[in-house]
């Protein structure tokens, strides 16, 4: 039996790494600052279109997938 959707062995994809970094800094007694970078060097991630949107899958689960974005906050206690 055949069916169209059964993985193959020459279905594979190559590997890739990525860099997030993060901070947190206390300027003064009652203030942060934070924040972080993800995919800091904004590295694509691989997709074999053979396999995109198979069952249960969600590119937006992988990392790279959005590509590289920023986060900055500040917290202040007041007191």
């Amino acid at each position: 039996m055949h069916l169209s959707n059964a993985p193959t062995s020459d279905c594979t994809l190559a590997s890739f790494t990525t860099v997030d970094l993060s901070f947190r800094w206390k300027a003064m007694k009652n203030l942060e600052v934070f924040g972080s970078v993800q995919n800091l060097f904004d590295k694509v991630a691989p997709l074999d279109p053979l396999t995109y949107g198979g069952m249960s899958y969600n590119p937006m689960d992988a990392s790279g997938a959005i590509g590289r974005y920023f986060k900055v906050g500040l917290k202040y206690q007041f007191k």
